[in-house]
């Protein structure tokens, strides 16, 4: 079987309706390519569906992605990340028709955990790799490979393997994995902070999200797709014209023509679809709720409540003097 190299890969990318068999609609984020040691890797939309393409560079690449997919094959659940192989799927050279395979995997969710686990909340983080280690032992399968940065979490809490190219069968291979996330969860997720949901593509409300940090290809949202620069986030509209300038360690997606950023000291703060701050950036917490249009703000672990326009409308009080649910 032929392998790929990074340049090849790259081409097909750039030019899917010639360079791809079957892939002519893939929709690649051309900045997300990314070499492993055994495959070239990128980020892509395929159908509207985010996808990761993977491509073997070295000898032992088709080899772990035949493993794998014995391994999860038939072992599937609805809370797994599907791959899939293409064989011959790459041109590699015109000139003696060579070309190799490349791996599909679907993804439930672009958010990872290594994103949300400054803003996420340690309790429910730890929850779900506990509900994740049951779903492995259930599937009789290890990744491997387990890894904050493989994993990503959707709306309801459920975190997701991606990477899935090392999986055997037998539970047992991720023990270490898993407690050693368990401790990075633990000593860097603030106890306190909250979100209504940890999912790409998913907020509190119309399914847009509020701590989504991680995919370089986002949903336009009220006109608005968050997009990243050099590791900083900021927003474009439809056209692909910049209207709020890459800024911003953290965006949610706009609801109700409101998004909550943060900066790269992790304090948050809340904006319009122009880029207007309404809450600045200076609050250790700013959770908007769509529904109410108001906002809960925590300040030296105080929290006051603010309106749709930023202004705040109550006195700073304990968490528990306050009827947040978050």
């Amino acid at each position: 079987m032929n392998i790929c190299n990074i340049s090849s890969f790259r081409d097909a990318l750039s030019s899917p309706r010639t360079k791809f068999h079957r892939l002519h609609d893939i929709k690649a984020d051309m900045e997300s390519i990314y070499r492993t040691t055994h495959f070239a890797e990128c980020h892509a939309m395929l159908n509207n569906t985010p996808v990761i393409l993977y491509a073997p560079i070295s000898i032992d690449a088709t080899a772990l992605l035949h493993h794998a997919s014995l391994a999860l094959n038939g072992k599937i659940d609805t809370n797994s990340t599907r791959m899939k192989i293409l064989h011959d799927e790459i041109e590699i050279s015109a000139i003696n028709n060579s070309s190799c395979l490349i791996a599909i995997e679907y993804l439930q969710s672009v958010t990872t955990l290594h994103d949300v686990i400054p803003f996420g909340s340690r309790q429910r983080l730890l929850q779900a790799i506990d509900d994740l280690e049951s779903r492995l032992k259930a599937l009789d399968i290890s990744h491997n490979n387990l890894t904050p940065q493989n994993l990503t979490i959707d709306n309801k809490g459920h975190l997701h393997p991606i990477r899935q190219y090392y999986t055997t069968r037998g539970f047992g291979g991720d023990n270490v994995a898993l407690d050693k996330i368990r401790e990075i969860i633990r000593s860097e997720t603030p106890d306190d902070l909250f979100s209504k949901e940890l999912a790409s593509n998913n907020t509190v409300c119309d399914n847009n999200s509020s701590y989504t940090t991680s995919p370089r290809l986002r949903a336009v949202i009220e006109g608005r797709r968050a997009i990243s620069r050099e590791s900083l986030w900021g927003f474009e509209d439809e056209a692909g014209n910049e209207v709020i300038r890459a800024q911003y360690s953290y965006v949610s997606d706009f609801a109700e023509n409101r998004a909550m950023v943060a900066d790269n000291r992790h304090m948050m703060g809340l904006i319009d679809r122009d880029g207007n701050i309404l809450i600045p950036v200076i609050y250790e917490v700013v959770e908007y709720d769509c529904e109410s249009g108001n906002s809960w703000v925590r300040n030296n672990n105080q929290w006051a409540l603010f309106d749709y326009n930023g202004t705040q409308i109550t006195d700073w009080h304990d968490r528990d003097e306050c009827n947040i649910e978050l």
